[in-house]
């Protein structure tokens, strides 16, 4: 089998190894199909490597056949580290990924309605007025709104 030097600047582990390998198929969720290049000649045709992308862009590789990861990755002039992306990846992926804060504007947009209507019922009631029945049901869903407001916080 002839081994491929590789020279290439990906930035991403999967695109490193699939560029690498023959008969490529899927992509769909981070998850290829390719032939082995350890144990499958140029005739065949079958696809018996699984190759996945995981969330932190590492490459998880798996012959169906039995051939080793190492075995397979120096078959086309690659090792373990390459399934493995660099820091500045990374450090990109996360920035990308990171859980972004609530949308304090949105939040206090949304308490504006609910506190107008406390507002309100607070002033009936200090003017000695009662409040009905369908009024106490609005108050107490506007209550609910504001305490899972808070809670989003």
């Amino acid at each position: 089998m002839q081994v491929n030097t590789v020279t290439t600047t990906h930035s991403r582990p999967i695109d490193l190894l699939t560029s690498q390998l023959e008969l490529v198929e899927g992509g769909r969720n981070g998850q290829y199909r390719a032939k082995c290049p350890v144990h499958q000649d140029s005739k065949s045709k079958s696809r018996t490597l699984s190759v996945r992308e995981t969330e932190s862009g590492s490459v998880l590789i798996n012959c169906f056949a039995g051939c080793e990861a190492e075995e397979i990755l120096n078959s086309i002039g690659l090792a373990l580290s390459d399934l493995y992306p660099p820091d500045d990846y990374i450090e990109y992926v996360k920035q990308q990924t990171k859980p972004r804060g609530p949308d304090l504007l949105g939040l206090i947009g949304r308490c504006k309605t609910a506190a107008m209507l406390c507002q309100i019922a607070t002033a009936t009631l200090l003017d000695g007025k009662e409040l009905s029945k369908r009024d106490l049901w609005i108050m107490r869903g506007a209550s609910q709104d504001l305490l899972e407001l808070l809670n989003e916080v």
